[in-house]
């Protein structure tokens, strides 16, 4: 099947080697030996099942080197440093140690009063550490018999990664715990996940600097595909065909020729969809080219501010800046992203762009007042601040109810969307006091703002297409309207701008922004891949970057009267 359409019927699309005598039940994990070409795999029917892998020349093959039982299904494994036994734990609420090197037999080292979801041994310490269900986090000396230390959790584990010092740990309630392992007794960092649904994994850095990827990964999901991709360029390096179940666990060995993943049913979906007639499980080996996990050099993907001219549109805006304004009198630019920094560019002067306002988060929102001679900056930090350039710390900060999604000035109208949908309205005679707060009248996400031109309301739009005209005297509320856009057929697509002209036909990818010239004969729009699809939609291939310049004609922008005399 095509990689972005319906369900493969195909179980082995990619061509990978399949792994003799798998499982009989899904897959929970994967876990290659750190010094031989060996892996575990636990699942569901209660089983740990080693296979050994041989290569001959560009072929794979596998043996089936025995296994051993839990009580319950199996939930996670991991191996000792030197390749000699293997940890697992479940349902039952144990971990079993296996001492594969020495063909002893399996015993019980570690227990919970849940399920046991994670489990990792730490070389440097000499421990094994397990993450429950039952909120906590236990460290184990394997001569021992109770925990050397129980560390309590907000909610329950349900990701774990361990890098020396480093450990990261996700709970139920997407809380991300870091702990260095030098002090494992207290936390050193807790805040919520930057995603807004359920933690499902983690994986910490190589090098210790952070967690969930570095230069190349790969990932897994509930679509069928696996993928790797280049953390540091923000690029996919290999994308597959689609299975025809899910892909629910993955690794790569000890130097990274061969990635093991398992194709099963997703219990996740719950039991009332499984059909044992359909959902077999399989275990593949595939054997990436150098090209599909080296990183590639960035290709107008960089971190800077790129300037244009209107006659010569040359290289495209990069995705890590979110926000761009023009102070009046168009000498120079702002800036803001993902770096929590808002930069001036002094275009008229030529200078060198410099630091002008900073954040605790990425910036979302930036816009220029010149009435005030303020710089107004809007965050995911939940902050609104205010900046005299000529001082370094914000002449005001405003509390938000949480992240800033949107912002519109017109003097002294002032309208902020939050990521909780609320719209808040300011005054900027009175600044520091909200002038009114309510929710959006469209029903999700709000993506973007614009002020009426004449001040007395605003436009609202959201990710499900539709836009929403509010006035802000309520006894205009009857010509408050909302209407939907940017829909095709039963495909619906978020409007990601809303520009005002100072007084089509589809194009093959999403608007993502636009702006009018200061007279409204020009309108500048890109046209590029919109990546509120998910990284799985990208294509590199297809999803080219381009900036177009629209001169409209008075027809197109002039407000045309009604049979009734109504505009």
């Amino acid at each position: 099947m095509t990689r972005n359409g319906a369900a493969s019927t195909i179980a082995n699309p990619n061509r990978s080697t399949e792994v003799v005598k798998p499982p009989s039940d899904s897959v929970s994990s994967l876990s290659f030996s750190p010094k031989a070409n060996v892996f575990v795999a636990t699942s569901w029917d209660n089983q740990v099942g080693c296979w050994e892998v041989k290569k001959s020349g560009n072929e794979l093959s596998t043996v089936h080197m025995g296994s051993m039982s839990h009580d319950k299904p199996v939930l996670c494994s991991a191996w000792k440093d030197d390749g000699t036994t293997v940890f697992s734990g479940g349902c039952d609420k144990q971990v079993k140690m296996w001492p594969l090197a020495s063909g002893g037999q399996p015993v019980t080292v570690a227990v919970h009063d849940s399920p046991v979801k994670e489990v990792s041994w730490i070389p440097e310490m000499n421990l094994l550490v397990t993450g429950s269900w039952d909120k906590t986090l236990r460290y184990w000396d394997l001569r021992q018999q109770s925990p050397t230390w129980v560390q309590q959790l907000p909610d329950r584990c349900y990701a774990l990664a361990v890098q020396h010092s480093l450990m990261v740990v996700g709970t139920a309630d997407r809380n991300i715990i870091v702990f260095d392992l030098q002090k494992p007794q207290t936390e050193y960092k807790r805040f919520v996940s930057p995603l807004q649904h359920q933690t499902r994994c983690l994986a910490a850095f190589p090098d210790k600097q952070g967690f969930l990827i570095h230069h190349t990964f790969a990932t897994t999901g509930s679509d069928g595909t696996f993928s790797f991709w280049d953390k540091d360029n923000k690029t996919r390096l290999k994308e597959t065909s689609r299975c025809n179940q899910a892909v629910t666990c993955s690794s790569f060995n000890h130097d990274g020729s061969i990635f093991g993943y398992s194709v099963c049913y997703d219990w996740s979906k719950g039991g009332e969809k499984y059909d044992p007639a359909t959902a077999k499980t399989n275990i593949y080996l595939h054997q990436p080219l150098e090209a599909d996990v080296k990183p590639r050099c960035p290709v107008g993907r960089g971190r800077s501010v790129e300037y244009f001219v209107l006659e010569k549109v040359v290289q495209p805006p990069t995705d890590s800046v979110l926000c761009s304004a023009w102070k009046d009198d168009g000498t120079a630019f702002f800036s803001g992203g993902c770096d929590n920094q808002v930069k001036m560019w002094a275009l008229a002067s030529e200078g060198r762009p410099v630091t002008v306002a900073v954040h605790d988060a990425p910036v979302k929102e930036v816009s220029w007042i010149p009435e005030t001679n303020l710089l107004v900056t809007g965050s995911w930090d939940s902050t609104l601040r205010y900046w005299d350039l000529r001082q370094q710390t914000p002449t005001w900060v405003q509390r938000l109810p949480d992240r800033c999604y949107a912002l519109a000035v017109q003097h002294p109208l002032v309208v902020v969307g939050t990521a909780d949908r609320n719209i808040i309205v300011f005054n900027l005679q009175s600044p520091q006091t909200e002038y009114r707060r309510f929710l959006s009248p469209l029903k999700h996400q709000t993506r973007c703002l614009a002020d009426f031109p004449d001040k007395q309301g605003f436009l609202v739009g959201s990710i499900e297409g539709k836009v929403s005209v509010h006035h802000l005297d309520e006894s205009q509320s009857n010509k408050n309207y909302i209407f939907k856009c940017h829909r095709h057929g039963n495909e619906i697509y978020s409007v990601n701008s809303l520009k005002f002209h100072p007084n089509m036909l589809r194009c093959n990818q999403p608007i993502t922004c636009s702006s009018f010239n200061r007279d409204g004969s020009i309108y500048a729009y890109e046209v590029c891949y919109d990546w509120s699809k998910g990284a799985q939609n990208y294509n590199p291939a297809t999803a080219t970057t381009k900036i177009y310049l629209h001169q409209p004609r008075e027809g197109d922008v002039t407000p045309r009267v009604s049979a009734d005399g109504r505009k």
